[in-house]
């Protein structure tokens, strides 16, 4: 892989990451546990629908290559 795109592709990651811990932060510290509750339910099973469609890290069009 190339050194550029990799350091791209790292700093896109932790950029994402950081955002996402933030975002949880805020809302655990303004909805209390049902708000992320309610958003890790919705999460997980968005997750597992774009598995079964083959979208996600393990889906079937990444095993295909």
């Amino acid at each position: 892989m190339d050194p550029a795109l990799r350091l791209r592709l790292d700093l896109i990651i932790g950029l994402l990451a950081f955002i996402a811990v933030s975002a949880f932060s805020l809302l655990l510290l303004l909805g209390g546990y049902e708000v992320l509750l309610y958003l890790g339910t919705f999460g997980l099973l968005l997750g597992l629908l774009l598995q079964s469609v083959g979208v996600g890290p393990f889906g079937e069009r990444e095993r295909q290559h």
